[in-house]
């Protein structure tokens, strides 16, 4: 064979110099290019239906937005149902509210969908930016004043533009320094009385609309706020119908707001027909001008456009047609509406909890109501986002209810500015100025804040000094001087922040001071003293003097109770003695309507409570002074509601009957909260829930709803003599480690249902398991012995888990397998379960492990009202372990991936816990008796869940 046709050798191959293009001899080669080409096209086509899919994804949620443009709320977890393809990764803060984050995955780049919460836990914001460290929200689903709208680009500048720190004092003087708009004089519209002088059912709402109507037509019209004039006529208890409208309740309510002038609405029936007649007081030249419509109970919406017009047209406002259509206008269609308004505004002004859970359903009735507006927007805790759910008309604004209606995506310095552009019409009105002040001292940068403050209190006093003004300018130094000196215990504050908190205070004091001299009558100065006497240290003699002044003038004055109540608290100058006797005075008042016996319970708690420990101190709790301050409490509560007793206050008396052994007077209380009505589903709801199980329980009181059902064991087995009794008695007698009295207790019952036998038969295994483990100190559960034995607490029954088809043996784990939600197995969100048999000084471990969506798992230990509740918290989706104590946190650490191995060793001093292997915390033994343990779950969502338990082993020490 010639040279030529031999082939070169792996040497004279590399030897050969590339020449030109070099063509693709190898198929190896062809291949491996190929591969590559096709390999890039796929993952660009997976890459692009990704990004259409999760478009298509974001599409969905549009008819979820509509939803919620219709007026329902839902909380951002429910945006994940209308999701597919996207994962949950974290759940964060954004400034002051909720930020939960779903992650879609990507080959390139992931993208994020952000879920902003409002304080009240509704979906208020919504954006897919993919720059983590962009702050700025850039919503495509937002809230504006129409309601929720898609954003077709997202990240628009907000329209009112930055200001810088100098130009922000400057845009104030210059806005100041311009002559203010000219405005007629306030006239207070009191509520429409009959012809007995009481207060008609609709009277408040009545006069409110038209104050409303009259200030703002809807430009401003009239120099008052009625947010001042509602606030003004509740306190003094000149708003329920049935109320007698007396001459010195109306000069209180004049010299409160500032003004000499009012109109007093009455409606008479003379031959047969219902009359308006509304007379005007106070004018400078003593006459009193009267006018007369012809009304009926059909067209009584139309009443407040009457007043209003009256009174524009008395004081010659200048109005055109379009004007006085809108004034005339009814603004509630129903009467049931007005009366639910006048109802609604009473319990909000002092009812703290109603405030943080106020809805105003039938605003979406009646969108053009400006009152319940005003109304709705005032009882907000957020006041730079509160209303936001339902759009609000440009009255509104102009009436007084001005910060609420900023946007979400405004910054601070914008949300001022967007204040600071009203002045022109409400500049010298108090609320007016303490919104501008408190936007300054509570959003601002605090530098900025410093040097503007002062000019913006200046200003105010140039523009008024009315008594309503210094009232309020007292109220925002108080709470400005508490924000330079924070909540820190005295020894911690800072010489200079304990220098401007004094100066402060002093300032506070000096206002009010000054207001009292300008108006004698005045009950909020006096109220507002006692909170300067806490800060500054000023003794029992100067607050009592104060209190006595306030209730002399004003008995149902709230504000000076709520203010000795806090001036009373025992990290500032409560004793024992003083809050019992206040108590008594709480309760001597009698006025429940205005939220005053309701104290009584703050107080007690006061009492008893021991912070450092987290636990109620019971000798103090077992005394004759503290069971008869509870006992006055009930008693004076159905005294004054009858058969009709409000929740709260039942739920407090049973519970605190039942923990101070008063079983028999806790029965009755018992009795009604276990009553139990279905209610009405919202339309969501309807798909994936259960109808909702209506009741006047509150699990806030009782801290769980095992500790309810342990106190109902207690009265039932001490008021109860059937076989309801029998079972109580022993599930109690087993969980204080009682073995003889259950073995005798179980001889004595007689089973009447099925049910109950096998209740009996899981008792009696408990109480074998019970002598079995004092004589073999160390018993390993199986896993068929734990569903033997364990009982799921819930608030009105106590069953074993082995009647569940949820809870089973697999292998050598106990397992809760619930395959998620169905219309025939329904769905369990949570649930608890209870070893029936109480130890001391004893050692309990295992392991814990689940699959599936929870929110948290439980592993709970010293397990009773009567013990100290306490608990390891397992959290997946913030992957943290907590330790917590009757509510309070004990300590934290990160949460490593499950399975968890636990122990928790107690003897009579201290709990050694270990939620996991390396991780230990120790913890005082405060209540030294026998306690259960058991074990919770929550869920997230609809989907299957797995939560197993194995290896578990009870070891007695000692």
């Amino acid at each position: 064979m010639s040279d030529s046709k031999m082939p070169a050798s792996p040497s004279t191959q590399a030897a050969v110099p590339l020449a030109g293009t070099r063509s693709w001899r190898s198929r190896i080669e062809r291949y491996a290019v190929v591969s590559v080409v096709v390999t890039l096209a796929a993952l660009i086509g997976l890459e692009l239906l990704a990004r259409q899919c999760r478009t298509v994804s974001i599409s969905r949620l549009k008819a979820f937005a509509k939803s919620i443009e219709q007026g329902q709320t839902f909380p951002g977890t429910e945006v994940e149902r209308h999701l597919v393809g996207w994962r949950f990764r974290k759940e964060g803060k954004y400034n002051n509210s909720k930020l939960l984050t779903y992650t879609w995955p990507s080959l390139l780049s992931a993208c994020r969908l952000r879920v902003r919460e409002s304080v009240a836990g509704h979906i208020i914001c919504m954006d897919t930016n993919p720059d983590e460290n962009e702050d700025f929200m850039a919503p495509f689903l937002t809230y504006d004043q129409n309601g929720v709208s898609i954003v077709d680009k997202p990240g628009e500048e907000s329209p009112i533009p930055v200001q810088a720190p100098v130009d922000l004092i400057a845009r104030v003087n210059q806005v100041f320094a311009r002559p203010p708009e000219p405005i007629a004089p306030g006239i207070v519209i009191f509520p429409v009385v009959d012809d007995q002088d009481r207060i008609t059912t609709t009277g408040a709402a009545l006069s409110m609309t038209a104050q409303n109507s009259a200030v703002s037509t809807p430009a401003k019209r009239m120099a008052l706020d009625p947010r001042v004039v509602r606030r003004t006529l509740i306190e003094t208890g000149t708003w329920l119908g049935g109320t007698k409208l007396n001459q010195r309740n109306i000069e209180l309510c004049l010299a409160a707001i500032g003004v000499h002038r009012y109109a007093r609405p009455r409606i008479v029936t003379r031959d047969g027909k219902q009359q308006l007649i509304l007379e005007l007081h106070g004018s400078p030249t003593g006459i009193k001008p009267t006018f007369i419509h012809d009304v009926s109970d059909q067209n009584s919406p139309l009443i407040p456009g009457l007043m209003a017009l009256d009174l524009l047209d008395h004081l010659k406002v200048s109005l055109s047609n379009e004007e006085r259509t809108w004034i005339l206008a009814p603004q509630f269609q129903k009467v049931t509406d007005a009366e639910a308004y006048v109802q609604k505004a009473e319990r909000t002004e002092f009812d703290f909890m109603v405030k943080n859970q106020f809805r105003y359903d039938h605003l979406r009735q009646n969108p053009n109501w400006v009152a319940a507006w005003d109304l709705y927007c005032d009882s907000t805790r957020d006041r730079s986002s509160g209303g936001r759910e339902l759009p609000k008309t440009q009255a509104v604004r102009e009436s007084g209810t001005i910060a609420q209606d900023l946007g979400q995506t405004l910054t601070p310095e914008q949300q001022f500015l967007s204040l600071l552009d009203l002045a022109p019409s409400l500049r010298g009105e108090a609320l007016y100025h303490s919104q501008l002040l408190w936007l300054a001292t509570a959003r601002l940068d605090k530098k900025l804040a410093e040097d503007l403050v002062p000019g913006l209190f200046a200003i105010w006093e140039r523009e008024d000094n009315s008594y309503a003004s210094r009232v309020e300018r007292a109220r925002v130094w108080i709470s400005w001087a508490w924000d330079a000196r924070g909540s820190r215990a005295a020894a911690s504050v800072s010489t200079d922040a304990q220098r401007v908190f004094l100066q402060r205070l002093e300032n506070a004091r000096h206002e009010l001071d000054q207001a009292i001299l300008s108006n004698p009558q005045g009950w909020a100065a006096h109220a507002e003293l006692i909170r300067v006497a806490q800060g500054l240290g000023l003794g029992m003699d100067f607050v009592q003097q104060h209190f006595e002044r306030a209730v002399s003038i004003l008995p149902l004055s709230r504000g000076a109770y709520r203010a000795k109540r806090w001036y009373l608290e025992k990290k500032w100058n409560g004793t024992n003695e003083r809050l019992y006797q206040f108590a008594d005075e709480c309760l001597a008042n009698e006025h429940w309507e205005r939220g005053i016996p309701q104290f009584v319970p703050e107080l007690l708690k006061e009492i008893v409570f021991v912070p450092e420990l987290t636990i109620n101190d019971l000798e103090l709790q077992q005394a004759p002074a503290y069971w008869n301050r509870v006992e006055g409490f009930w008693r004076s509560a159905q005294k004054h509601y009858g058969q009709q007793i409000p929740a709260d206050v039942t739920n407090f008396y049973a519970f605190n009957a039942a923990a101070t052994g008063h079983f028999a007077e806790a029965a009755a209380a018992f009795d009604q909260l276990d009553i139990e009505t279905v209610g009405t589903l919202e339309a969501f709801e309807i798909e994936n829930f259960p109808p909702p199980v209506k009741t006047d329980y509150r699990v806030a009181v009782f801290g769980s709803d095992a500790c309810y059902h342990e106190l109902r064991d207690l009265v039932h087995a001490n008021t109860r003599h059937d076989i309801v009794g029998k079972l109580a008695a022993i599930r109690s007698a087993l969980a204080d480690n009682r073995l003889p009295d259950a073995e005798r207790l179980l001889k004595e019952a007689e089973p009447k249902t099925d049910a109950d036998r096998v209740e009996i038969d899981r008792l009696s295994r408990a109480l074998t398991f019970g002598k079995r483990l004092a004589q073999e100190r160390q018993i390993h559960l199986t896993p068929k012995e734990a569903l033997e034995l364990f009982a799921e607490v819930q608030r009105l029954s106590c069953q074993g888990i082995s009647q569940d088809s949820r809870w089973q043996v697999e292998g050598n784990r106990l397992v809760y397998n619930s395959p998620g939600y169905s219309r025939s197995l329904g769905w369990v969100l949570h649930t608890w379960i209870y070893f029936p048999v109480g130890t001391r000084e004893c050692k309990i471990s295992g392991i814990l492990d689940y699959a599936g969506h929870l929110a948290q798992i439980e592993l709970i230990f010293r397990a009773g009202c009567r013990n100290l509740n306490a608990r390891v918290i397992y959290s997946p989706p913030h992957q943290k372990i907590r330790l917590s104590r009757n509510g309070f946190e004990m300590g934290s650490a990160i949460m490593p991936a499950s399975p968890f191995e636990f122990s928790i060793e107690s003897d009579s001093k201290r709990d050694n816990v270990s939620p996991v292997p390396g991780l230990e915390w120790q913890t005082e033994v405060l209540a030294d008796a026998p306690s259960t343990f058991g074990f919770g779950m929550w869920r997230t969502g609809l989907e299957p869940i797995k939560f197993s338990i194995r290896d578990l082993k009870v070891e007695q020490l000692n």
